[in-house]
């Protein structure tokens, strides 16, 4: 049957992420409709980040070996050792460490530089404090404060430099860090990503989840655009669109896209001649041994040499920024097998979604809605 009542949909999903009780308050993006199941290992996928209050978190466990290498990890990924500022964020990043299925974890505060004398990382000016009965009492041997499986009362213990535990959370300020980022050329918009898929064919999920696609490049101008982006991310090398996974030598852009545009590396003076993997390296990346922006043909960071796995998504539209959920008009985006569809919502009326099952609805979005301002 026709789905015929999309606010009847968003109000579901809004019960569905009250019903999980793990925030104080209900300031969450439905573009992390998803968020709530746990995630194992140490690997981060993106789509089980946790926004709150306009920042977003994710517990990593087995990543780091000291509170130090867990600082710099969270910081090179563009966010920070989590900053807890009162009770209600208190009690959100708990139950955040909770719906990831751990007892303990670190965040990002420590006396580790002056004994007594507690610090947020990049001295951040919060005052709040939440210590258990009786602590902090490491003196010394115990200079990161963390959750503590013996605290159920959301109260803090100090503990070793990752004595017991190696779990911790990142926290990122979402809107202002996806916002600054996100590059904007000719009405599309683009967002380098790393270490959130495995394979080159979770990237192009990963980029349709979000109600975008593995970038597809038409021209010179918009190669070496995109080419700067990746540098001005902080990598050599990236993944896009372009694939003759299906077909050997038969190259293709995602979603059949039309574009005749081709850059792969044919200057011998600057190394191989592109593409040269035959079947064991079919998708199209900048490479970090061609610096005028040409292609190599790699495997998706496997056994290319110095490939990586960072890849860049593409929107047809700009500032792909979510915003929290409340009175106005917002700009639906959803992939369904039936292709991408936009659709102008107002909150105050019902809206029809024509020719959409609900079961293709349930089968193919992930996470639920992607909702971002008009």
């Amino acid at each position: 049957m026709n789905y015929k009542h999309l606010v009847s949909i968003i109000t579901a999903a809004v019960i569905f992420l009250s019903a999980v009780s793990f925030l104080p308050q209900t300031d969450v993006h439905l573009i992390q409709a998803d968020a709530v199941l746990s995630s194992g290992g140490g690997r981060h996928d993106e789509t089980k980040s946790i926004n709150y209050n306009g920042h977003s978190y994710y517990v990593y466990s087995d990543i780091a070996d000291n509170w130090e290498e867990a600082k710099r990890f969270c910081e090179d990924r563009g966010g920070y050792l989590a900053v807890i500022n009162d009770s209600n964020e208190n009690t959100a990043v708990f139950n955040i460490m909770k719906s990831f299925g751990y007892e303990n974890a670190y965040f990002g505060f420590s006396d580790s530089e002056s004994e007594g004398n507690w610090k947020w990382v990049n001295n951040v000016a919060s005052s709040y404090v939440n210590w258990d009965e009786g602590e902090p009492n490491g003196g010394l041997e115990e200079n990161y404060a963390m959750f503590y499986s013996y605290s159920q009362d959301q109260t803090w213990n100090d503990g070793g430099d990752f004595d017991g535990t190696n779990t911790f959370i990142c926290e990122w300020d979402y809107e202002d860090a996806l916002s600054a980022s996100v590059k904007e050329f000719g009405g599309h918009s683009y967002y380098v990503f790393s270490g959130d898929c495995y394979t080159w064919e979770e990237a192009k999920r990963f980029c349709e989840n979000r109600g975008g696609y593995l970038a597809v490049i038409n021209n010179q101008k918009e190669n070496d655009e995109l080419y700067k982006l990746m540098l001005d991310f902080g990598y050599e090398s990236a993944y896009f669109g372009y694939t003759d996974k299906e077909d050997e030598s038969h190259w293709k852009w995602v979603s059949n896209d039309q574009s005749t545009y081709e850059n792969f590396n044919k200057a011998e003076e600057l190394g191989d001649v592109e593409p040269n993997g035959d079947t064991s390296e079919n998708y199209a990346m900048f490479y970090y041994k061609y610096k005028n922006g040409a292609w190599n043909d790699g495997d998706f960071g496997f056994y290319t040499v110095n490939s990586g796995k960072a890849f860049i998504c593409e929107w047809d539209y700009t500032n792909p920024t979510p915003y929290n959920l409340n009175d106005g008009n917002y700009t639906l985006h959803y992939t369904t097998n039936l292709g991408r569809e936009h659709r102008s919502v107002d909150f105050d009326r019902t809206y029809d979604i024509d020719n959409i099952e609900l079961n293709d609805l349930q089968k193919t979005i992930k996470p639920i809605w992607h909702i971002f301002y008009q």
